[in-house]
């Protein structure tokens, strides 16, 4: 898996930039709160069916990193949802996208960890690259915002908590245990305040399938297996993807227009995903004799 593991990554910010489009067609026929329980229950029996998960194969140490994980995910759709309703969407997704740079703050921060000025350097492309895609003027700020940068920072943290999982930690019964935590709490909640029984249209239950199997189910899996290779600075840059994703497939199913700066931010951020890799010939091995 490490040496997939940047096209795996990749993969995964693919499969969330789809869900942009898959969720406002399946918003039309439930509240956000029951979509992201139902997609949340798709992903977890499948990972029963296919991860076949037993009792043995539950500990204190996978539970754990489990319980905590879907504490971050449910800040994670919860603020995104409301941030959503208060603030427009190009301001979202620059506060959200955030995460590239709140990362390695972070983490340098709380856990000490030293950057070289290679990926400072990324880190920083990435974040103009970012906001080019994103921002199309401005709006005075606003709670929406507010609930943004909560998401932010919650996903910069999930981020950087996968990134130090333990390889010993089996990932498929993580990812399984976390679908299943997260479709609970949803539930409890829907059952409280809202009615998970809703009737669906064909067009909005085919969306509801390919978000929970493909951009739950695939995506954290791919995004859990790579990242305790990657590290959290490089992983956040590549899911800076995200957005230009959304806006590919925007295009392509609403055909929204793509703007030049968001062509060129959309440029930076791929570049600085792969800038990191360059190797200077001062810094290349020579070539063995053999």
């Amino acid at each position: 898996m490490k040496r997939y593991a940047p096209l795996a990554l990749t993969m995964a910010a693919l499969f969330w930039g789809v869900s942009g489009v898959l969720t406002q067609i399946a918003l039309n026929d439930v509240t956000p709160m029951t979509l992201i329980g139902y997609r949340f229950i798709v992903a977890g029996l499948i990972a029963l069916l296919v991860f076949r998960v037993k009792l043995k194969d539950l500990n204190k140490n996978v539970i754990r990193a489990s319980f905590m994980m879907s504490i971050l995910l449910m800040v994670i759709y919860i603020s995104s949802t409301y941030g959503l309703k208060y603030t427009s969407a190009s301001n979202a997704g620059f506060i959200i996208g955030s995460s590239v740079i709140l990362v390695p703050f972070i983490n340098g921060l709380i856990f000490k960890h030293k950057y070289k000025r290679k990926e400072i350097i990324s880190t920083i492309l990435c974040f103009i690259g970012l906001g080019l895609v994103t921002l199309k003027g401005t709006t005075g700020i606003n709670i929406g915002d507010l609930y943004c940068f909560i998401d932010a920072l919650a996903y910069s943290v999930y981020i950087i908590y996968g990134s130090k999982l333990s390889k010993d930690i089996n990932i498929k019964v993580l990812s399984s245990l976390q679908y299943i935590m997260v479709t609970i709490m949803t539930f409890i909640y829907l059952f409280a305040f809202e009615s998970p029984f809703v009737e669906v249209t064909v067009k909005g239950f085919s969306a509801i399938l390919v978000l929970g199997l493909v951009c739950t189910f695939m995506a954290f899996y791919l995004q859990l297996e790579s990242q305790v290779y990657l590290g959290a600075g490089r992983s956040s840059r590549i899911l800076a993807l995200i957005p230009i994703f959304t806006i590919i497939f925007d295009f392509i199913y609403f055909g929204t227009i793509l703007t030049l700066p968001a062509m060129i931010g959309g440029g930076l951020v791929v570049f600085s995903t792969i800038f990191i890799d360059f190797k200077s010939k001062r810094n290349r091995q020579p070539a063995s004799a053999i």
